[in-house]
């Protein structure tokens, strides 16, 4: 019985991470998030802006497990 359990905590773990990085996939693939956040009318100074207070000037994986981490907390 415990076997079982442990089998079923360990793909529901997987899961949610496939779930959460076919998110985080998703979101940087679509569009940008600066963009789409501040809309079209946006000045370039005010999008390098947001991009820099939300950390999407970093690199991708550096966001990705940024990402991981705060959805742990």
């Amino acid at each position: 019985m415990i076997r079982f359990i442990a089998a079923r905590v360990t793909w529901a773990f997987i899961i949610l991470w496939l779930v959460l990085s076919g998110v985080f996939g998703l979101v940087n693939v679509i569009g940008d998030p600066a963009r789409a956040a501040l809309g079209e009318k946006a000045t370039t100074e005010q999008l390098e802006a947001y991009r820099h207070k939300h950390g999407l000037d970093r690199p991708l994986i550096e966001r990705y497990f940024r990402y991981l981490d705060d959805l742990s907390h």
